[in-house]
């Protein structure tokens, strides 16, 4: 059992001695939001929880237990959403340098493999433009660079909720035409430094084309139990790492871009 801790509420940032009294005492009572009379008593003994996932903004408050839940022998890592917004975003937040000196920190006790960045929302404005993210998302990779090994992005999702949340600052979601330029621009890039290999090492059309099926193939195989939809191409190629899927669709962009049908 995975135990996601949790997109409901910041667990780490606001309840950690709670989610640690519930690991001491082994189980924990979960009411079924859809049907409120309805709790469920579930087991979290080491023996039962195969990983725990920390979603999180701001894990500060919650380090100190870290060393107890290792004692405990639980498994876990951490999403740590982390975003260039100002106050207006996100009021209640420490400031930017202290969320990085936290994200450091984080990955210096539990490794950088399991510290997570999630870059999410990517909110479009007339001010936070695409131009706008590729520049800050530059600076914020430079900040936690060694100490995460992926990076998790994705688009804000209108859910009814969050549109009331929002009314006053005029968002919106991204475009056919965004997205296709943001693609677009990334196999620009990549297929780029492929002519530039083929150029030096004079391959034919056959040779390239397994130039390029080798080399996207040779990306470790990994999937992911939490997310079951296929990552855009550029997450399988700056993760390094992707399932048949990701796979699948990177190499095909490369191919139609190439002219290879």
């Amino acid at each position: 059992m995975i135990v996601s801790a949790s997109r409901r509420s910041d667990i780490p940032a606001f309840y950690g001695e709670w989610f640690m009294n519930r690991l001491r005492a082994g189980e924990v009572l979960v009411r079924n939001p859809m049907q409120p009379g309805q709790v469920s008593r579930i087991g979290l003994s080491p023996e039962t929880v195969d990983a725990i996932v920390f979603w999180t903004k701001n894990p500060a408050p919650f380090l100190p237990y870290l060393q107890e839940i290792d004692a405990m022998g639980y498994r876990y890592y951490f999403l740590f959403t982390l975003t260039p917004y100002d106050r207006v975003f996100e009021p209640g937040l420490p400031e930017k340098k202290s969320l990085i000196e936290t994200f450091r920190q984080l990955s210096g006790m539990i490794g950088p493999e399991r510290t997570v960045w999630r870059y999410d929302p990517v909110i479009l404005t007339p001010e936070l433009t695409p131009e706008w993210h590729t520049k800050a998302f530059a600076r914020l990779s430079e900040e936690l660079a060694g100490y995460t090994e992926r990076c998790i992005l994705s688009f804000l999702d209108e859910y009814r909720k969050v549109k009331a949340r929002m009314r006053h600052i005029p968002c919106s979601l991204p475009d056919r035409a965004v997205m296709s330029a943001l693609a677009e621009q990334f196999f620009r890039a990549l297929t780029g430094a492929f002519r530039d290999l083929r150029t030096r090492e004079g391959l034919d059309d056959d040779e390239y084309l397994e130039l390029m099926a080798v080399a996207v193939q040779s990306l470790p195989y990994k999937t992911d139990g939490l997310i079951t939809a296929p990552k855009f191409p550029i997450e399988t190629y700056v993760d390094g790492q992707g399932d048949c899927d990701d796979k699948s669709l990177l190499l095909a962009g490369l191919l139609a871009r190439e002219g290879y049908t």
